[in-house]
This record gives C-alpha cells, structure tokens and sequence, in this order.
C-alpha cells in the first residue's frame, strides 16, 4: 500500500477535522499545513505567493504532498480560476475541493438563489440581483420587511 502525504489549506473548524482524519488514515504519513490563514477575499499575490513558497521548500526537501485538501470556501473561489485549478496548474498536484465554477454554490448568494428558482427547489425566499441602484427602492418598497446581503464570500 502506497503511503501519501497531505497538504490542507486553511485554519478553522472545518479545516482541523479534516486533518484528524487523514491522521487516522493507514495510508497518511503526514499532514503539512501550507497556509494556515486565509484573510483575504481574493486569491492575492501575497496569499499565492505564500503557497508557492511554502509548496516549493516542500518539494526541495522532497517532502511535497501528494494532494491538497482546501478546508475554506475562500480560496476555492478566489482568483481568476480558484486554487483547485491553480495547484494543478502550478505544481501538478491534486486539491480535493470543487473548482471555481462548483464553488459558486457557496461563495455568491446571487448564483445559488438563481439556480434553486431555475429548478424550482423550495426554501428559496423571493430576491432579486441588482448591479447598479436603478429599480432597487420601488423592489424594496414593496417588499416591506427585507434583509440586503452583498454577494460573495
């Protein structure tokens, strides 16, 4: 049985029960976190950059992991593809999490209340998706009691 090594993105709930149970694996031989924290609201140089480097000392003490396993939704829909895309692009390794596009399920509010209207899924309240100021305030009016969320994370 081949052994494997795991790299995990993010730092939070989500994140610390994954690397228990990968620690429970026969087939893990170690877990290596190569980004503790994720902050930002895009894929930012400083962020990537981060992960690179971290990926690239990995990889020189030939301890690279054989997969990545993003914990937050931040990353996945950060940047111009999501990191999933991006660690494959870069470094050839696979990340266990959706791509961008799958992403959208959880990262805008605007796609996820579209595609449950589309396919007629209940439990969507009624919404409707404005870019500019034009028509929100007679929408709000007749309304009456309301809740605003921008869209994304």
């Amino acid at each position: 049985m081949n052994q494997l090594r795991a790299a995990v993105i993010g730092k939070d709930g989500r994140t610390s029960a994954i690397i228990e149970s990968l620690h429970q694996s026969k087939r893990i031989t170690g877990t290596v976190e190569v980004l503790s924290g994720w902050k930002f609201s895009s894929f930012q140089t400083s962020r990537e950059e981060e992960v690179r480097l971290n990926l690239q000392r990995l990889q020189k003490r030939d301890e690279a992991p054989h997969f990545v396993v993003c914990g937050p939704e931040e990353p996945l829909a950060a940047g111009k593809d999501g990191i999933v895309n991006w660690l494959r692009r870069e470094f050839g390794i696979p990340c266990i999490g959706p791509t961008k596009k799958l992403a959208q399920i959880e990262s805008s509010k605007s796609f996820t209340r579209q595609l449950l209207a589309k396919h007629g899924i209940p439990g969507n309240p009624m919404f409707r998706v404005f870019s500019g100021l034009k028509g929100i305030e007679s929408y709000l009016r007749d309304l009456g009691s309301f809740v605003v969320k921008p869209d994304g994370l």
